[in-house]
């Protein structure tokens, strides 16, 4: 792996709040790295991305949220 893309991609995790970086110790998960208004937002435009696919591949709005319920109802279990 190049050591550029490795860089890049520790570089975009600690712009987005997932990491933190101390100089001669290393990196480290941040504490609220899930709560990330960066990361949250990345992972809508992913959701959107996901539906307007299925929408256009003809999957029903209905079929798409029971998915959702679904997946968040695995979730809490």
């Amino acid at each position: 792996m190049n050591v550029n893309t490795v860089k890049r991609a520790f570089d975009e995790l600690e712009h987005d709040g997932v990491i933190v970086s101390v100089q001669g110790r290393g990196s480290f998960v941040a504490e609220n790295a899930l709560a990330s208004g960066q990361l949250q937002r990345r992972y809508m435009e992913q959701a959107e991305f996901a539906v307007r696919a299925a929408r256009a591949g003809g999957v029903l709005r209905e079929d798409l949220i029971r998915l959702v319920d679904k997946v968040y109802e695995k979730e809490a279990t």
